[in-house]
């Protein structure tokens, strides 16, 4: 059983679980805070009521929350350069309800070291004195005022009044909704985080099988869910078996080549005792191309075990190499400027990460380099050169690169005797043209080179053009398909 990572369908089911507790923790945040607020202000205005009774008559307790110290007789509230005033008066109408004083005039000065309390809307807003009072405490609690009071009733003995567990900034309730917000959205980020991991070891599984079974190397990472981990494990293994039998046809087949090495000089030998030339120069051919077949066949085994490590290459380095090669023989193979390309954000693989928007590519200049394999390069690139031989006069190799790919073209001159439509049967191992008959192969060419250009993320394609067919290989520049074990 396996262990460690969650599976996906846990990751799921805890984002949603995540997202409902969000959503729950920031409703109740939310509604807690506000019941707060306003049964903080109720009790300021609460208080505000009860007061006015104590201010009318001086010996009443004072209500909870607030201090009461009556001043000398004679006495004025204090007023310093630091503090601002503000000075209302609450008159009580003549038709009050029953009990209540007639004509009382209520004195208020409200002293403090910042902004003082709106309380000429408060005047304004009318009501009984008791609540007018009430209305001034819970604005003053409202701002988080740090104000003190002072108090008379008809021009009696002023009354200081403090109450900083009633309007003061500690009296507020704390409000948590800020930090609870950010916690339950960090906490929300983190599931979705984790589904976006997900999602994207799921791409780069998806992307390295799909190079890893395009016959790259790519080890399929073991990434991610439970379940992925578990596909990633099942292809690598079933790869490695495959990479097994491989190399297990390649022994078959070494052996086999050299085992029919002895028998292959005693039968070229015989061969030339055979007095009829022509009898003798078939049985010859028909000697090289058995040998041939077998050697070729090992060949893409071993191509298809990619076998050879990946470097760094100058491939403009190894083309030229290779027309170079075909040109000491005195075959017509000719190798054009490289093109000159714009990079679609001005920079290449080997650029260092700089970008120069508008910067080209000059390819003459560059060494158009790729991560690659040197040997199965050059070979895939001579097998296009000796088709185009083969099937035409001459042959052109062309050199395009851009940030991510590569591409070789090689253009034969055969007048249009085949075309490209013709060519995809001639990827099959052992399939020859009908005007190769005669000519020394046997069939495997463009098997391996479509193989190498798999190996290298890339592709092989064939294309018609004026005066015969074209083969485009495309490979990938970056290299990190290609690092084998």
């Amino acid at each position: 059983m396996m262990r460690g990572p969650l599976p996906l369908s846990a990751l799921v089911g805890l984002a949603l679980a995540v997202a409902l507790a969000v959503g729950l923790v920031l409703g109740w945040a939310w509604t807690k805070s506000a019941r707060d607020w306003a049964a903080y202000l109720e009790g300021a205005n609460r208080a505000g009521v009860a007061l006015y009774a104590v201010v009318v008559e001086p010996g009443l307790p004072a209500p909870q929350g607030l201090t009461v110290t009556a001043l000398p007789p004679g006495s004025a509230p204090p007023l310093g350069q630091a503090l601002r005033e503000t000075r209302f008066s609450i008159l009580s109408p003549r038709s009050g309800a029953p009990g209540e004083r007639q004509g009382l005039r209520l004195e208020v000065v409200i002293t403090a070291e910042g902004p003082v309390p709106p309380v000429a809307q408060l005047e304004q807003a009318g009501g009984n004195p008791a609540e007018q009072l009430g209305r001034v405490l819970r604005a003053m609690a409202r701002q988080c005022s740090d104000a003190l009071i002072h108090a008379r009733a008809d021009g009696g003995p002023w009354l200081r009044i403090e109450g900083a567990q009633v309007w003061s900034c500690a009296a507020v309730p704390p409000d948590r909704r800020l930090a609870i917000t950010l916690a339950a959205f960090a906490a929300f980020a983190l599931a979705l985080g984790a589904l976006a991991n997900a999602r994207a070891a799921l791409e780069r599984v998806g992307a390295a099988m799909a190079e890893r079974f395009g016959g790259a190397d790519t080890e399929i990472p073991l990434d991610g869910p439970r379940e992925l981990r578990a596909l990633a494990m099942a292809a690598n293994d079933m790869t490695a078996r495959a990479r097994e039998s491989l190399s297990e046809r390649a022994q078959i087949l070494a052996g086999i080549s050299h085992d029919l090495g002895t028998p292959t000089t005693r039968m070229r030998l015989r061969a030339a005792l055979i007095a009829d030339p022509e009898l003798r120069a078939r049985f010859e051919h028909d000697i090289a191309q058995m040998a041939g077949m077998i050697d070729a066949v090992l060949v893409h085994t071993r191509e298809q075990m990619a076998l050879e490590a990946a470097i760094p290459v100058s491939v403009l380095s190894l083309v030229q190499s290779v027309a170079d090669d075909f040109a000491d023989t005195g075959a017509s193979v000719q190798l054009l400027p490289p093109v000159s390309l714009q990079a679609s954000d001005g920079s290449t693989v080997f650029s260092g990460g700089k970008r120069r928007r508008g910067a080209g590519l000059q390819a003459a200049d560059q060494r158009m380099l790729a991560f690659c394999r040197p040997k199965a390069l050059r070979r895939a690139v001579e097998n296009l050169v000796e088709n185009a031989l083969k099937y035409g006069r001459r042959a052109q190799i062309e050199l395009e690169a851009d940030a991510q790919t590569l591409t070789i073209r090689v253009r034969d001159h055969g007048g249009g005797r085949m075309r490209a439509a013709d060519m995809a049967d001639l990827v099959a191992p052992f399939a020859r043209g009908p005007n190769a008959a005669q000519s020394p192969g046997s069939g495997m060419g463009l098997a391996i080179v479509e193989g190498i250009a798999r190996q290298h993320g890339g592709s092989l394609r064939h294309d018609d053009w004026a005066e015969g067919i074209v083969a485009t290989l495309t490979i990938r520049r970056a290299g990190d398909a290609l690092r084998g074990p």
